[in-house]
């Protein structure tokens, strides 16, 4: 047995291994198509995936992939874990701990702030990452459509398609499949599309790069990988039509039931473009997610939709906890109390979360805590959505409960 990372010579295993789990445990896999911003072969880093090999052969993987996230004006470096798998024949070895904690020490080594991860909470928490984030899920259906706008959305939305010829994007296509074509299973075709052989496919792909990167909170994305992101998971990305140009982009799973990511330069036409994009593409209901900080999106939705969400963002890890609190606070503190308080986290540090005139502060202390927690417990009480009711004494303590949790979250498009 050896270990280490994967070299350009490995791409075919590393493959061949990934699909071969997710197809055993799960539903047909193929890597490159439903994550060609990874495994696209021209995208493929080998140095973010370690690997197994038992005489030769790839036996277990575990993808480590870095990212930049942009929230409120602060960066912070941050990662994901994917593809974890390990062959059926080859488990019950410790190849999956021997990677996973390779992969995180050279995360921790590599100065990254925070990791988030997609998997059972029991079996990543081992790791040191548990469930926490906040996500806001918004179900509206056709009654709430017909009763809201009864047929007629004046201000003339509609949408737009973006298709790549290449399997997997403007990066080509050295993966199996082909075009990426439509079929009945997702939804209802709708129309209008845009290709990448024709001219309007590169502006509107400019302009949503440009509205992606306004976002009060984003990750980082090249350019030439766009494309490959927004429809990763399947996805499928629109541009969203008024008046004559590029007002929006939405990103919806293949069915389309499901929108994970959208931008328009007035939100207040959210409800009437759900409704417009429910019509022209016949769909019975439509499910939009979006991150505890966009308010607004909420603010437009609490009177139209059938049904509301809250529910965990993901799996994550903290590593520099007055780095990435720092950051997060700054998406809620227009509406903080004076106040502070202080949190040992157990074998890490002491930290300190204040706020004065409106202000957020949050720094490494010496400071006596107030609370001490494990590490997941910390997680816990800082980001998941039931820290106000989940624990004892903080639960009366007035600043913490306008405090946290705060709004740690990652785009789906952008985990891995």
């Amino acid at each position: 047995m050896t270990y280490g990372k994967a070299s350009m010579d490995d791409y075919e295993e590393v493959i061949d291994l990934a699909n071969y789990v997710f197809s055993h445990a799960h539903t047909a896999t193929d890597f490159p198509t439903i994550l060609p911003k990874l495994y696209n072969k021209n995208r493929f880093v080998p140095e973010h995936h370690y690997i197994v090999k038992e005489n030769g052969k790839v036996k277990a993987l575990v993808g480590a992939y870095p990212m930049v996230c942009n929230i409120g004006g602060s960066k912070l470096n941050a990662f994901s874990v994917g593809a974890v798998s390990v062959h059926p024949y080859a488990r019950s070895r410790g190849y999956m701990k021997l990677l996973m904690n390779e992969a995180m020490g050279d995360m921790r080594a590599a100065g990254m702030d925070f990791g988030c991860l997609g998997g059972q909470r029991q079996r990543y928490e081992y790791f040191g990452f548990t469930t926490c984030g906040v996500a806001l899920g918004f179900t509206c259906n056709a009654s709430n459509f017909r009763h809201r706008f009864r047929g007629e959305y004046p201000s003339g939305i509609t949408f737009a398609e973006l298709l790549c010829g290449g399997a997997n994007g403007a990066g080509g296509g050295d993966a199996p499949g082909g075009k990426r074509e439509r079929n009945a299973a997702d939804g209802g075709s709708g129309g209008a599309a845009i290709t990448d052989g024709q001219p309007g496919f590169a502006t509107a792909m400019d302009a949503i790069g440009k509205m992606h990167a306004r976002k009060t909170a984003f990750t980082e994305r090249p350019d030439e990988a766009l494309y490959d992101i927004l429809t990763s998971w399947k996805g499928r990305v629109f541009t969203i039509l008024r008046n004559g140009g590029i007002s929006g982009y939405m990103c919806a799973y293949h069915d389309l039931g499901d929108v994970h990511e959208i931008f328009l330069e007035d939100l207040s036409l959210l409800p009437e473009t759900l409704g417009a994009f429910a019509k022209q593409y016949g769909l019975k209901k439509i499910r939009v997610w979006f991150a505890a900080h966009e308010a607004e999106k909420a603010a437009q939705l609490v009177g139209l939709a059938e049904d509301v969400e809250i529910r965990n963002a993901g799996n994550f890890y903290i590593i520099d906890y007055p780095k990435v609190l720092g950051a997060f606070i700054k998406l809620k503190s227009g509406a903080l109390p004076d106040g502070s308080t202080t949190v040992r986290v157990a074998d890490r540090c002491n930290v300190t979360v204040s706020v004065s005139g409106g202000v957020a502060d949050v720094r490494e202390t010496e400071r006596a805590p107030d609370y001490v927690f494990s590490h997941l417990d910390a997680m816990q009480f800082f980001f998941s959505p039931v820290s106000q009711y989940a624990y004892g004494p903080q639960s009366r303590d007035a600043f913490v409960r306008a405090v946290f949790p705060l709004p740690l979250h990652v785009e789906k498009n952008d985990e891995a």
